[in-house]
């Protein structure tokens, strides 16, 4: 099983490839319907809640068990227009999507026990915090994005591109 889900998270950014193939920048603006996320705030998303969990991940591979403090992200998604995901080009967010998955697939694989080390993230909802282990984070992760990957997909499909 871990061969499986580490190959599968290290899948990520190249099924996110492949839902991008051959569209062009206008094309990143649509939206299933008036009101949703366009194809461009999904690929930000996509790669922003990809950055921040590689930062837990890194904190629970370096120091297992230390406590990691996100307060700071209101999860209520205002980071989308903060960070002004609706005008923003998309092809340094995938490099560094690339990057990241490929980063953590080499250490994951490298560090012994890597998936059974933890963090104790604090968020909003948590303010004491809650242990996560790192294979908790990964398999979220890994639905995070092939569950947004096929949100872009379905708008190619309405769109009939």
């Amino acid at each position: 099983m871990t061969e499986e889900i580490l190959t599968q998270y290290a899948a990520g950014p190249d099924g996110l490839d492949d839902a991008l193939g051959g569209l062009s920048e206008p094309d990143l603006d649509i939206a299933l319907e008036e009101g949703k996320w366009t194809i461009r705030q999904l690929v930000h998303h996509i790669v922003d809640a990809d950055t921040l969990a590689k930062t837990m991940i890194m904190a629970a591979l370096g120091n297992s068990g230390c406590r990691y403090d996100q307060r700071w992200y209101d999860t209520r998604n205002t980071f989308a227009e903060t960070l002004d995901y609706a005008n923003r080009s998309v092809a340094a967010a995938i490099a560094v999507f690339h990057a990241n998955r490929h980063h953590l697939d080499q250490l994951l694989r490298h560090l012994p026990d890597a998936l059974d080390r933890s963090v104790i993230v604090m968020w909003e909802k948590e303010p004491e915090g809650k242990e996560l282990t790192v294979s908790y984070l990964v398999r979220g992760q890994t639905w995070h994005a092939e569950h947004h990957t096929e949100q872009i997909r379905e708008i190619r499909r309405a769109c009939g591109f």
